[in-house]
């Protein structure tokens, strides 16, 4: 409810303010004197010449994308759609506009990737993996493990366990 008054009160100031500027300025101009409307002969519109397919136009896109390794170094395993590439290629063919490819990207100790490939994609793709983090594994105890003692008696089972009460107070409601 406070905001919805702040902004009526802020509404108000700003109509207020608007209000005196109008008046000043109207006050401030002189009475009697009509507007002046000048025309002048306006020449026919001159035709635009139309875009031309010229390679100057627009930059040439370089046929093949650059694959630049920037984390890991090396040890990188590429698949386009799913078929691997050989060993140390890190170029791919630009895919034509409108078709996209994707560019799957695996090394040792990182994270697999997929990079989305398309006609905008920039010359220069450069590849960061993130590494995977540590996974804990539980450990199989080395040696033989003692045995618990069969004689150690059990939990009494007719014991039943106290009802908790919750510390929250009952619904007044």
């Amino acid at each position: 409810m406070l905001g919805v008054m702040i902004g009526l009160g802020v509404f108000l100031l700003v109509a207020l303010v608007g209000a005196g500027i109008w008046a000043a300025k109207k006050r401030d101009a002189p009475a009697g004197e009509a507007a002046v409307v000048v025309e002048a002969p306006v020449a026919a519109p001159t035709p635009s010449p139309e875009p031309s397919e010229s390679p100057a136009a627009e930059p040439a896109k370089v046929e093949k994308i650059q694959i630049r390794a920037v984390d890991p170094k090396d040890g990188l395993r590429l698949a386009i759609d799913g078929k691997a590439l050989a060993p140390g290629v890190l170029g791919i063919d630009r895919p034509e506009p409108g078709k996209v490819r994707l560019l799957s990207v695996q090394a040792d100790g990182y994270e697999n990737d997929v990079y989305r490939i398309d006609d905008a994609t920039p010359d220069v793709l450069d590849v960061i993996l993130m590494k995977k983090m540590d996974e804990p594994t539980a450990k199989a105890p080395e040696g033989p493990t003692a045995p618990t003692p069969a004689a150690a008696p059990a939990k009494p089972a007719d014991k039943k366990k106290p009802v908790l009460k919750p510390d929250i107070p009952d619904n007044p409601f």
